[in-house]
């Protein structure tokens, strides 16, 4: 596995491997997904690359971690979008905002992952 990172104000795509000692935040990170590869695969495809964080700027730390965090994650297996185990019944795909990398564990703010949520749920309703 590695942490495949668009840098669109560079036009740069980059691949992290995720040890103890990767860490970045990303300003205006936006968790993208291919919903057809990802949906084949949760239905039993084989894994291949269909989701990735794009972003215009980067810090290679963690600035301004901090508490009122939740964490999210990316498994076509077990659902074919981002999610977060603490709301698990949201599609978080197209979510911008803050985003920390540490290793292998992404956060963003709680905060303001609800107001994302709240808006997309009303527009869904």
């Amino acid at each position: 596995m590695k942490w495949q990172l668009r840098n669109k104000g560079e036009d740069r795509v980059e691949y992290f491997h995720p040890d103890d000692s990767f860490k970045i935040t990303m300003d205006s990170g936006r968790l993208c997904n291919s919903q057809k590869t990802a949906t084949r695969i949760f239905e039993g495809d084989n894994k291949t690359v269909c989701s990735w964080i794009s972003f215009k700027s980067h810090t290679m730390d963690v600035d301004g971690f901090g508490g009122g965090l939740i964490r999210i994650s990316y498994n076509p297996k077990v659902k074919p979008h981002w999610m977060s185990y603490d709301l698990p019944d949201y599609n978080l795909d197209g979510y911008q905002g803050k985003i920390f990398i540490i290793g292998k564990s992404i956060y963003v703010q709680e905060e303001k992952l609800k107001e994302y949520i709240k808006q997309v749920d009303h527009v869904n309703v």
